[in-house]
């Protein structure tokens, strides 16, 4: 979206900026959160809410001629009535495509398109007021800077200026868009969370847990954001509901959610962590085995943990159960010797970073994973453990947790991944699983299309695909799902259903 176009475009000038006085630095760092917050909140979020409201009053009419259209067997009216009402679901305006409507659906799309352009209109005013505010801010650093002859750092913001002054008004969030630049140094997007590189991956991770003022946004924009984590208890004793706080009693497939929501939002690939890249992020490269599923993992690199081998956790080294949680709940055990000062959840940062800069890799909250625990494909991976841990096992580097992904509790938590070279665009991965495939259970064959724009053809069963770290993941509007494990070897993958059924796939 626009959010992620100006956050780009302020982010890789900043990153390369030359020394400046603090003064200086810290008004252009003040200027662009005020730039980027007010865009989110004045630009983005109002015309996403626009699209939604708009969509929710013509989808109804589209579902309507899709069921005429299929009983008259109007296989082009289907497909374009298809296309669209996919769009409706994934939050996007519907295409304009060359070929006419249905005649029975003429005035809905010629209403549809003056309303969508005065979106567009909308749009395009309120982000040139935030652009005409911020420019107005960097002259004036400009101009001080040239007053205290200041060249590097008077061109330094003159190049933001004139970045700002050629960005485009008008970037759609659609799968097709072009990709945003890659990314190979730290990187702060629209809600100010923070990523860092992890050699050895192509990734950057989020420094911190995601946080309940994180997830308050993507709430405020989907219901499929749950309301769990709204309140959260544990034995009648509130965790602070501060948005610094990371968000708890989240599903697997909310966390899911909150990452397929900001990646639509800023046009790059954001997801849960694989177990791999979790384990590379702590600091166990070439400490595990790459072979095998992560339950048969969590021992090899015993009495390792993200401070050292000692035990009980160092203080400042994490949020554990420690004196000020066992002071809160008595009933419970906890580190002998340790005091980290918090009986729940902990702000994200509190403590000392890795070598990486990312901070809670150990303690406060467990963080979801995009595997599976194990071949059964029943439990997701959950890392770090939590404020709630005791047990030494719980702390250590290599262990995870196998949890049911549909389970929440007040000590759960997660935090994203952020691609660091495929963006808007689909990486060369998914790109290969797009056409025709062969499904089967037994001696039973289904014929299925992935199409490019995350859409599954599927007889009379629509159905969308998505890839999560090394997994396919299709889900059917009658609640049926597969997964695939990936790479796809010689056009040829294995998975399993939701029956728990082991399935193959032939590409055609």
């Amino acid at each position: 979206m626009i959010a992620s176009l100006a956050l780009a475009l302020t982010c890789s000038l900043h990153a390369a900026e030359p020394a400046l006085p603090v003064e200086a630095q810290q008004r252009l760092e003040s200027l662009k959160a005020g730039y980027e917050s007010f865009v989110l909140k004045s630009v983005t979020i109002p015309y996403e809410e626009g699209i939604k409201a708009l969509n929710a009053r013509v989808k109804p009419a589209l579902e309507r001629e899709s069921a005429a259209a299929a009983k008259r067997k109007d296989l082009d009216a289907l497909v374009r009535i298809k296309a669209d009402i996919e769009r409706t679901d994934q939050g996007l305006l519907l295409t304009d495509a060359e070929a006419p409507p249905p005649e029975s659906l003429k005035n809905i799309y010629a209403a549809y398109k003056i309303e969508a352009a005065k979106l567009r209109s909308t749009r395009k005013l309120s982000l040139t007021d935030a652009r005409q505010r911020y420019d107005k801010g960097l002259a004036q650093v400009q101009d001080e800077l040239t007053t205290a002859q200041n060249v590097d750092g008077a061109l330094h913001v003159k190049q933001l200026r004139e970045s700002l002054a050629n960005a485009g008004d008008d970037v759609a969030a659609t799968r097709g868009a072009a990709a945003a630049a890659p990314l190979d140094g730290p990187y702060t997007n629209s809600l100010g969370m923070k990523f860092v590189p992890v050699p050895g991956t192509t990734v950057l991770m989020c420094i911190h847990e995601t946080r309940r003022g994180d997830y308050a946004s993507y709430a405020s924009a989907s219901a499929d954001a749950g309301s769990s984590w709204k309140a959260v208890s544990f034995e009648s004793v509130s965790l602070s509901a501060d948005d610094s706080e990371p968000v708890t009693m989240v599903s697997w497939d909310e966390a899911v959610g909150f990452c397929d929501w900001l990646s639509k939002k800023e046009g790059r690939t954001y997801r849960l962590p694989t177990d791999e890249e979790w384990s590379t992020a702590v600091g166990l490269a070439g400490k595990e085995p790459k072979a095998g599923p992560p339950a048969a993992k969590g021992k090899a690199a015993d009495k390792v943990f993200p401070w050292g081998a000692s035990l009980p956790p160092p203080n400042g080294s994490g949020n554990y159960a420690d004196a000020a949680f066992t002071a809160k709940f008595p009933k419970h055990f906890f580190f002998q010797g340790s005091s980290d000062g918090f009986a729940t959840t902990a702000p994200v940062m509190t403590f000392q970073a890795n070598s990486q800069g990312i901070h809670d890799l150990g303690g406060n909250v467990w963080e979801w994973c995009s595997d599976w625990i194990d071949d059964a494909k029943e439990r997701r991976v959950a890392r770090g453990g939590s404020w709630y841990g005791y047990e030494a096992d719980d702390a250590l580097s290599g262990n995870r947790g196998g949890i049911p992904p549909a389970q929440r509790r007040p000590y759960y938590g997660f935090r994203c991944v952020l691609q660091s070279t495929d963006t808007a665009g689909k990486p060369d991965a998914e790109d290969a699983l797009v056409g025709r495939w062969v499904f089967k259970v037994g001696d039973f064959a289904m014929d299925k299309e992935l199409l490019s724009n995350g859409s599954v053809i599927s007889g009379n069963i629509p159905g969308k695909w998505k890839v999560t770290g090394k997994l396919l993941r299709i889900d059917y509007s009658n609640g049926a799902w597969a997964e695939f494990d990936l790479p796809a070897k010689n056009g040829r993958m294995k998975g399993r259903s939701n029956k728990n059924e082991d399935l193959t796939a032939e590409k055609k």
